[in-house]
């Protein structure tokens, strides 16, 4: 059913619904049922078997969520657009019990998302004590895929949180859209970037409650995250219009979202490349940066390493302090 019939005249659905009925001559039951362990609405619909002749029960299942009347942007986005990371609406109905809303039958999904990104949760299962696990990290690519992709249909979110996205088995899926109608589409789209930096910030503020209140080998590293949101900040106070379309191509270049095999190579090409490089380790030893105390003013996220890595600084200086012929690779090892 296409979302501009909401209030269209009733000689025309029925019109529509012959043509539909036409156009897909395979019959087949619907039975709304009540999923109490859920608290959602199922329709089940009961197919014949084609190709066998057999009656045989199929059931392709759907939650009943309510819209307002109104927001035939979030019914447009559910209608017209197919993306793993959009949740997708098979059809609606007029709701008995409030005029001004809409039931909307839509595809399964397990809840919000926030029950399994809320740090007490899903950061306590992580082994590395690192943010982003890999699924944190995978849940926001999906956002930000699912945003970028409303962007490339010239729509918006205009209510991304928390408490509207939902997922289905590790599958976000972007819901509780809403108009902006007083502003332009760029500054909508501007507006959704605001949210996912409000996002970002929550988890970032979890995580240094959760630290706060945990010993010293339950502490989490969250300097990747804070680091994404500085950027993020500054990104969106100065893109112009004509660079909107490179934010979610910007954000997913941020080291926050660097998978292990990127990662790894980071560390043993570029790294690796430059400690042999002598332009640069001279440059290094001109900067006096090797009688420097690197810890001052160092960031809590790294309070578990200083004792260690003072400890390693300490051997290596007295290393090479023990050689006088003052070679570079001695130095190396010294900063």
């Amino acid at each position: 059913m296409d979302p501009g019939q909401v209030e269209g005249d009733q000689s025309e659905a029925k019109e529509y619904n012959k043509r539909k009925q036409r156009d897909f001559p395979t019959s087949f039951k619907v039975v709304r049922m009540w999923n109490a362990k859920n608290q959602t609405f199922e329709l089940k619909m009961v197919k014949p078997d084609i190709q066998s002749g057999i009656p045989c029960i199929k059931y392709p299942t759907v939650y009943a969520k309510k819209e307002s009347v109104q927001d035939k942007h979030a019914l447009q986005i559910m209608h017209d657009l197919n993306h793993r990371n959009i949740l997708s609406m098979k059809m609606f109905c007029a709701s008995k019990d409030t005029p001004s809303s809409i039931e909307t039958f839509v595809e399964p999904y397990e809840g919000l998302l926030w029950l399994i990104c809320d740090p007490e949760q899903c950061l306590i299962t992580d082994r590395i004590h690192h943010v982003p696990s890999p699924e944190f990290q995978s849940y926001l690519r999906q956002i930000v895929l699912g945003l970028d992709f409303l962007r490339q249909n010239g729509l918006y979110h205009g209510g991304l949180s928390w408490d509207s996205t939902l997922y289905n088995n590790h599958t976000v899926k972007l819901a509780g859209f809403r108009s902006k109608e007083p502003m332009s589409e760029d500054d909508a789209y501007r507006y959704d970037w605001l949210c996912f930096l409000k996002m970002l910030k929550r988890i970032s503020d979890g995580v240094k409650q959760v630290n706060r209140s945990s010993s010293d080998d339950k502490w989490y590293f969250c300097g990747n995250l804070d680091s994404l949101i500085n950027m993020l900040e500054t990104l969106v106070k100065t893109l112009d219009r004509t660079s909107l379309s490179t934010i979610a191509q910007i954000v997913l270049e941020h080291v926050f979202f660097w998978n292990k095999a990127r990662r790894v190579k980071y560390f043993a090409h570029k790294i690796s490349l430059k400690l042999t490089d002598r332009r640069f380790m001279k440059r290094v030893m001109k900067s006096g940066i090797g009688g420097k105390s690197w810890d001052t003013d160092c960031s809590d996220d790294f309070s578990m390493l200083v004792s260690e890595m003072n400890k390693f600084r300490k051997e290596q200086i007295e290393k090479g302090e023990a050689h006088k012929d003052g070679k570079a690779d001695d130095f190396s090892m010294r900063v």
